[in-house]
């Protein structure tokens, strides 16, 4: 030990330095490699998961759609008294629970399952319009009445196959379609309303709609657009009392007697469906006619257009 000289010592000691910081730097990086794959895995898990919720929620959707579907071809619709409901749903068995409809309103038909109906003839027929309830609803959606005017003849030139140009209407537009539109946002091309205006309206108005007007199916808005709040709000009143009829309806909202009005579901319907699991939903909308008493080699229904999962 005598012979060993100090500077060793110091290499030796700086050695062994070099070494713990290099042991240090060493578990660092696994340290930082083992977190990394940790939370890579919980990443992937988390997905896997997501995956697998909507796998299952898509399939609970498609189950509720064949239930839906079974329920409306074979269950009493409502007319006249039973005002918009369908009668004896067997799937809604929790009482608390919104009872079946066809005006729009979310009911639930299981624990992870929500659906909405809206009967196309409760509607604004945009393919056979009445002039004055498309201002009317304009007007509710805060146009001016020259603004309604103008947006309900245009409409009405946009669709007709002449070149005949109505007051306040446009012939003249090189984009004109002079036929029936396929799709509610053609209304955005005549440049008469806005998009935020599209959007208010939008959920009144159909390209499905029927000869007739159910007024039973129709939303808060509309029935005070063609009348106003108190008495929309005591329409709906009565309407969820199921006591409504056409004689009354036509009586305190001051509409034409030569209106075809009927309180008689129209055959095609637009669905919504809404299925949950896990933290996961899919949704499902459908525009389907129904023939429940078609021939046996016509299907009893045809969905007309479909989107979402």
């Amino acid at each position: 030990m005598k012979n060993i000289k100090p500077e060793m010592i110091n290499i030796s000691k700086k050695q062994a330095g070099i070494a713990l910081i290099q042991i240090l730097i060493i578990v660092a990086i696994l340290t930082t490699v083992a977190l990394y794959i940790s939370k890579s895995a919980k990443q992937q898990i988390q997905m896997a998961q997501w995956a697998m919720d909507r796998s299952q929620a898509t399939v609970t959707a498609h189950g509720a759609k064949s239930d839906v579907l079974f329920e409306l071809l074979t269950n009493q619709w409502s007319s006249n008294k039973v005002a918009s409901e369908l009668v004896d749903a067997p799937l809604n068995n929790d009482e608390q629970a919104r009872p079946w409809n066809l005006y729009n309103q979310p009911f639930r038909i299981s624990e992870n399952i929500v659906v909405q109906l809206q009967d196309q003839a409760g509607l604004i027929n945009l393919h056979y319009p009445q002039p004055e309830m498309i201002k009317k609803r304009f007007r509710y959606a805060e146009l001016n009445s020259q603004q309604s005017s103008v947006a309900e003849a245009v409409l009405l030139d946009w669709q007709d196959d002449d070149s005949i140009r109505r007051i306040n209407g446009n012939e003249s537009n090189k984009k004109i379609r002079n036929g029936l539109m396929p799709d509610l946002r053609e209304l955005l091309l005549q440049n008469t309303i806005s998009v935020e205006q599209l959007k208010q309206v939008s959920s009144d108005f159909t390209i499905y709609g029927h000869g007739h007007l159910n007024l039973m199916t129709s939303s808060r808005a509309f029935l005070a657009a063609l009348s106003n709040e108190n008495i929309a709000n005591e329409i709906i009143r009565q309407r969820e009392l199921r006591v409504m009829n056409v004689a009354l309806v036509t009586q305190m909202m001051g509409l034409s007697t030569n209106l075809e009005l009927y309180f008689s579901p129209g055959t095609t319907l637009a669905i919504v469906i809404r299925a949950s699991a896990g933290e996961t939903s899919v949704k499902q909308q459908l525009m389907v006619k129904f023939s429940p008493y078609s021939p046996r080699v016509k299907p009893p229904y045809n969905i007309m257009q479909t989107t979402g999962g």
